[in-house]
């Protein structure tokens, strides 16, 4: 069964169209948003309203507490059990939302095959706050194909790439590529820039309306 990803840039109207496809399908969505997977971060991380929820049954939101870790793995793991209970209930699962790291993690697979090394990671920090900076240049030499996918600020893949080079002398892109692919068709929204920024502030002015600034301080 080929599976459906709708994605598309942040107040694009994801949601709202997957509401229109319910009138025509018996589809059921499985969120993937890095941040309505928390709990209590409702307003700031536009989780869909009640109305949508009770048109739309959604998965993969508020399900663990803020300061609980969780990464691109752990969701892909989960997504794919919700995606079995809801094909054997004779739905159609459909992914939806904007983060690109779980888009990756399911279509091509996610690469967690090699344990963490803390002695490597304590020694990959050390290096770092002593002469910052230094990391990068290393992913560069070692891993080109990751570096150019990491961000040059993201030390923490970019210490997962090396622990991963320095513990078994292959590069984390090489045995990513050799997860399986899924088959899955993307659907990428898109609109007017300017059109896009006018409902993106429009949103935002909502959002502290509707106690954005309240829901931080808590």
């Amino acid at each position: 069964m080929k599976r459906i990803i709708i994605s598309g840039p942040t107040g694009i109207g994801k949601t709202d169209l997957v509401v229109e496809l319910s009138n025509h399908l018996p589809l059921e969505v499985i969120s993937m948003d890095s941040r309505q997977v928390y709990k209590y971060m409702d307003i700031g991380t536009a989780k869909p309203d009640p109305y949508q929820l009770m048109v739309v049954k959604h998965h993969m939101i508020d399900i663990i507490e803020p300061s609980e870790y969780y990464n691109a793995f752990l969701y892909q793991k989960q997504a794919k059990e919700v995606e079995k209970e809801i094909i054997s209930r004779g739905k159609i699962p459909i992914y939806v939302g904007g983060t690109g790291l779980y888009i990756d993690a399911l279509v091509k697979g996610f690469f967690e095959g090699v344990p963490r090394d803390e002695n490597i990671r304590k020694e990959l920090s050390k290096l770092n706050e002593q002469e910052p900076g230094i990391l990068r240049k290393m992913l560069e030499e070692f891993d080109p194909e990751s570096a150019s996918k990491i961000h040059p600020q993201d030390v923490k893949r970019t210490i997962r790439a090396l622990e991963v080079y320095l513990k078994t002398g292959k590069r984390i892109s090489e045995l990513q590529n050799q997860s399986p692919t899924e088959d899955f068709t993307l659907i990428v929204l898109d609109t007017d820039r300017e059109k896009l920024y006018e409902r993106i502030n429009f949103r935002t002015e909502k959002m502290i309306e509707h106690g954005l600034i309240e829901e931080v301080k808590e």
